[in-house]
């Protein structure tokens, strides 16, 4: 997926492994990713 010209960051939100971050950060040299998760909680 191309991503708009010049980017510089990526917020996954939800990310979990993170998997799909990393992979957009390696094609894309120079492009910073956060990965926000909330965390599971039982109650």
């Amino acid at each position: 997926m191309p991503l708009p010209e010049g980017s510089k960051s990526l917020l996954d939100l939800g990310g979990s492994h993170g998997l799909y971050a990393e992979a957009f950060c390696r094609a894309y040299p120079g492009l910073a990713g956060t990965i926000v998760d909330s965390a599971v909680t039982e109650g």
